[in-house]
Formats: structure tokens, C-alpha cells, sequence
């Protein structure tokens, strides 16, 4: 891949594109043999071919998003039909409609008469262990494909519905459910094992058993009789869904919306029905509630600073001495974790990080080479450096003022099953600004 294959445009190079002559192409990251497909557009300007990525996510840090929807999926040759929405964040999310480089991508068939919103701008179509990149396990949207391979059957398979009758299931799974898992969680290098079982009857129970590693599990049910029944002979009828707990790696896009390789766990249900009502609820997302905070690291009386301490907690307050640098490596403070919930159960609590910071405040008194200037930005393992030469300021009633460093952070927040979102929050550190003599520091 070349370095202009690399390149990500710049905001002002996305927003002022003419969308009617971008061509949509996709580019192939490999893991195992699982093909990760990542969207692109390229678009000529004279000489120059520029390619902007898309990704899956709206952020801060790059213009191009999209959304994807699983329109179908073939049960013969199992190719499943995507429909993408692709967005320019930089362009008041107006709708980009690209030219697919290649037919084979798919006619989108959208309807003139509906609302712009409802069309498709690209509508390709994946054959099996093609999926596309940056989708987490539940937003590959494809277990469909996978509970194709799981079965269940019952003993006796009809029985008269007078009579009390015991009904036998057994489930098992088939030798390809590696690979439809793969195609329907987007997971490649895949391992995965059986955490719980829910057996949904006809006659409206539900039995819960235990997970059975990869195995499939023996389930005797008696169903009672009906003697106001009309009919002599029924079908046993039950619906198996397996709770899976699953490990493997997938293509995802990094801050600047690059494509890189990242390990994911997550679990997903999968059913011998194989249709939505046979499955959870979809996960709802709950996002956390943050702060601005920041670790301080102070310079030292022989002017090194050392680094910043990995196990320190963000604070929102911090302490300098009059004349030396302080550094600032933001944070997140997580005042409440966001939260990942299914039909009511709290999977587990998300984690937030921070992916890069701009400096809102004045010029400090800190040298021009090392001082933050107006505008600064920076990733989190980049300080902000401030210093004040002069001594703390004093209100009206002599009370001490401290100085504010006021910053934006982006933050990513991941949830338990690889879904990530992002938003930027604002806030301030305040300093207070002390004498050596008044600390017990060099």
C-alpha cells in the first residue's frame, strides 16, 4: 500500500469534494481467513488521486463516517446484502453517494420518490468470509448465518396432544459453525464456547441450563395434556438458543480512522430458529458521565521532570511551585461508567479513554518551545505544560485565585462487546501556585 493509499484527506479537502465524482473501492485487510473489507473513496483532482477512508463511527478527528445495515442474506450461497450510508462530519453530515468501482458491489435500487435519508449511498454485497471492518460482533448484524449451525431435534417428533407427553430435545453443532460465527460476528482466529442454554416450548415455558463448553445439551420436557384438544397428532416444536461467549481479532479504525488489528471478546445468542424473536433484545447502551481531569507531574529543583505515575487517578485540582513547569497529561474522570445492558441485565460497565486533547486557555508564562500555545492539541501521552511566574493572585477579601487550564478532551468510550462511542467534553484543572519555601520539595 502506497503512502497516498495511507493518506486520510484533511477536513477542507472532504467538505469541499464534489461526491458525484468519488469512486467507492474497498480495501482488504486479511486476518487468518477472514478478508476485513474497508471502505474508501478516491477522487481526482487533476493529477492527484486523494483517498479518504470511512469509517465506521462519527468522530472528531476525521470527516468520512458510515452505517451499515444488513439488507439480506442469501441462504443458498450465504452472501449477505449490505446497505451504507456514508456522512461527511465535515460537511454538516451531508450524504455522500459515490460510484462503485466495481458492479459487482451491487445495485442499490433506491427509490427516487423516497426522502433523501432513506437512500442507500452503497450497497455492496459480501461473499462468505468477507465481512466488512470496524463492526463489533452484535453490529455485524449476521448471527443469522450463524445459527444455521445449530440444530435441534426432538423425541418423539409428533405426539397427540390429548395425552401427557415427555419430549426429549437434544441440540447439537455443526462442524462449520467456526466459520459462520466468523462471517456473522466479524471475528476472525475465532474461539468461542458455550455459556447457557434457553429452551423456549410450545406449550409457553422456558427452561434454563447451563452452558455446555461446545457441546450441545439433552433437555427432557413434559408437556401436559389437553383434553379439550381437537386434533390427535401435533408437531414437537422447540426453540434452542444458545448463549455463546466468543474471542478473536478484527480490522477496527483507530483515532485518525485508520484501519488496525484489535482483540475483541463479546457474547452473542444464536438459535436453531434462527430469526430475531428467537433472540435477546438488542443491547442498549448507556453512556457514562464524565469530567475533565488530568495526572500533574511537576518539574524537579534540578530541572528534570520525571514521568507521570500510571497508577495516579485523574484529578481535577493540582499544585505548582511559582516558576516551574508543570506538565498535565489529561484524563477522563469517570464519575459513573457507561453501562452495557440486554433484556434488562447489566453485561458490564464500559471503559472511557481519552484519544486526544486541544488547549483552550492563554499563553502561560512556560517557555515558547515547551509552553502549550492556544489551539494545542495532542493524544493522551502528550502533556499540556503550563507555568506562572508570578505568585497566586488574591481576591478582594484576600482569598487565594487559583489559575484555571481549561481543555476539550475526545473520549472513546468502548462497551463489553466491542461497541464504541465518542464525544467530546469540556472542562478546567485548576492550579494553585505555591513558593519552595512553602514546600517540602528540592
Amino acid at each position: 500500500m502506497t503512502a497516498c493509499e495511507m493518506c486520510i484527506a484533511t477536513a477542507g479537502a472532504s467538505s469541499s469534494s464534489d461526491s458525484r465524482h468519488a469512486i467507492a473501492t474497498f480495501e482488504t485487510t486479511t486476518i487468518g481467513n477472514v478478508a476485513f473489507e474497508s471502505l474508501s473513496i478516491e477522487e481526482t483532482r487533476g493529477p492527484t488521486t486523494v483517498r479518504n477512508r470511512v469509517a465506521v463511527r462519527r468522530s472528531v478527528r476525521y470527516c468520512l463516517y458510515s452505517q451499515w445495515h444488513l439488507r439480506r442474506v442469501s441462504e443458498v450461497s450465504l452472501e449477505r446484502h449490505y446497505g451504507v450510508f456514508i456522512y461527511d462530519a465535515c460537511d454538516n453530515d451531508r450524504q455522500v453517494f459515490p460510484t462503485p468501482a466495481d458492479p459487482l458491489l451491487g445495485p442499490c435500487n433506491n427509490d427516487d420518490s423516497l426522502f433523501a435519508s432513506a437512500k442507500y449511498s452503497i450497497c455492496p454485497i459480501f461473499a462468505p468470509h468477507h465481512v466488512p471492518a470496524g463492526l463489533t460482533p452484535h453490529e455485524c448484524d449476521a448471527l443469522s448465518v450463524a445459527s444455521t449451525a445449530l440444530d435441534a431435534t426432538l423425541t418423539p417428533d409428533t405426539y397427540d396432544p390429548r395425552l401427557p407427553t415427555l419430549l426429549t430435545a437434544t441440540t447439537h453443532f455443526a462442524s462449520n459453525l467456526v466459520e459462520r460465527l466468523s462471517d456473522g460476528a466479524c471475528l476472525a482466529n475465532l474461539d468461542w464456547r458455550d455459556t447457557g442454554w434457553t429452551m423456549r416450548w410450545s406449550d409457553s415455558t422456558t427452561d434454563t441450563r447451563p452452558g455446555s463448553g461446545q457441546q450441545g445439551i439433552t433437555d427432557p420436557h413434559l408437556l401436559a395434556a389437553q383434553p379439550a384438544a381437537t386434533d390427535t397428532a401435533r408437531t414437537a416444536e422447540v426453540t434452542a438458543v444458545a448463549t455463546l461467549h466468543l474471542t478473536g481479532d478484527a480490522v477496527d479504525f483507530d483515532a485518525t480512522g485508520a484501519p488496525t488489528v484489535v482483540h475483541r471478546a463479546a457474547d452473542v445468542q444464536i438459535s436453531n430458529r434462527g430469526t430475531a424473536s428467537a433472540l435477546d433484545a438488542s443491547a442498549v447502551y448507556t453512556p457514562p458521565r464524565l469530567a475533565v481531569g488530568a495526572v500533574p507531574v511537576g518539574q524537579r529543583g534540578d530541572g528534570t521532570i520525571p514521568p507521570p505515575d500510571p497508577h495516579q487517578p485523574p484529578l481535577t485540582h493540582a499544585d505548582t511551585i511559582r516558576g516551574r513547569l508543570l506538565e498535565l497529561f489529561p484524563r477522563a474522570l469517570v464519575l459513573q461508567p457507561g453501562t452495557e445492558t440486554r433484556a434488562g441485565t447489566t453485561i458490564g460497565d464500559a471503559r472511557s479513554e481519552v484519544i486526544g486533547w486541544t488547549y483552550l486557555g492563554p499563553p502561560t508564562d512556560a517557555p515558547a518551545r515547551e509552553g502549550a500555545r492556544p489551539g494545542d492539541t495532542g493524544t493522551a501521552d502528550r502533556p499540556i505544560a503550563v507555568q506562572w511566574n508570578h505568585a497566586e493572585r488574591l481576591d478582594a477579601e484576600r482569598h487565594p485565585i487559583d489559575e484555571q487550564v481549561p481543555i476539550r478532551l475526545d473520549v472513546r468510550t468502548t462497551y463489553p462487546d466491542g461497541h464504541t462511542e465518542e464525544e467530546s467534553i469540556t472542562g478546567s484543572i485548576t492550579v494553585a501556585i505555591w513558593y519552595v519555601a512553602l514546600m517540602d520539595v528540592g
